[in-house]
């Protein structure tokens, strides 16, 4: 709960930003996103796999990888382009992170 937490107003305090807000804030939220990132992962992981036989357990943990790599590279390159494209990425990212933190709640009730 903790870390969807930290992940949802890491992202969410970043839609805000625009090229006026001061670098120690941009670093301070990027910051506060990690750790909420970092803390989800291997819970996140753990609960995605518990369903899977021993056989099939190697496979679900490669697409997962292989997932999260993929959306982390489409959002990496829309922050990259700029304007528009780079608070919709924060905008998404928002979404998923308030998403992940509802889907957490329900899990932990």
């Amino acid at each position: 709960v903790v870390g969807g937490l930290f992940l949802s107003v890491g992202a969410v305090s970043m839609v805000f930003m625009d090229e006026a807000t001061p670098l120690w804030l941009v670093m301070t939220l990027q910051g506060i996103r990690a750790v909420g990132v970092s803390t989800l992962i291997g819970p996140l992981t753990s609960w995605s796999l518990m369903g899977l036989s021993g056989k099939k357990t190697s496979d679900g943990s490669a697409f997962g990888l292989a997932a999260r790599q993929t959306a982390a590279s489409v959002g990496t390159a829309l922050m990259l382009t700029g304007g528009a494209a780079y608070h919709a990425a924060f905008g998404c990212s928002a979404v998923f992170a308030v998403a992940t933190l509802i889907c957490i709640l329900a899990r932990v009730r």
